[in-house]
């Protein structure tokens, strides 16, 4: 998450701007039924953000989590079942990956992935 806004300024405040990479399908309230994507590959405004390709990873409680990431929830990493056969993270609306991105106030900021629908992980 990135916190924008300036609460110094005069009608400035700070709002939080997720950029949480998870899908969030409506009108399905039972976690078993929501569906789950691979994704890799992020990049805010053309450029790819550090470790994008997901493939330096560390040991965090252990769980794999690409580095420069978060998750939360039952997340899975994948060394090569994302799109184009790339590293990627299985996630869904509660099993989310996260990374901090620096945006401008007032500036338009443009988010990209790549993502492919994958089964139900094994736990």
């Amino acid at each position: 998450m990135a916190v924008c806004g300036s609460p110094g300024r005069p009608g400035g405040r700070r709002r939080r701007v997720s950029s949480g990479l998870s899908p969030s399908p409506p009108n399905r309230s039972a976690p078993e039924a929501r569906g789950w994507l691979a994704v890799s590959k992020l990049s805010v405004n053309g450029t790819p953000v550090s470790n994008a390709d997901l493939k330096k990873v560390s040991d965090r409680n252990g769980k794999q989590i690409p580095n420069g990431f978060w998750v939360y929830g039952k997340t899975v990493y994948v060394a090569d079942g994302g799109p184009d056969g790339a590293a990627a993270m299985l996630v869904n609306h509660d099993s989310r990956l996260t990374r901090v991105i620096k945006v401008e106030g007032g500036q338009p900021v443009t988010v990209e992935y790549m993502a492919k629908a994958v089964e139900t992980p094994a736990n």
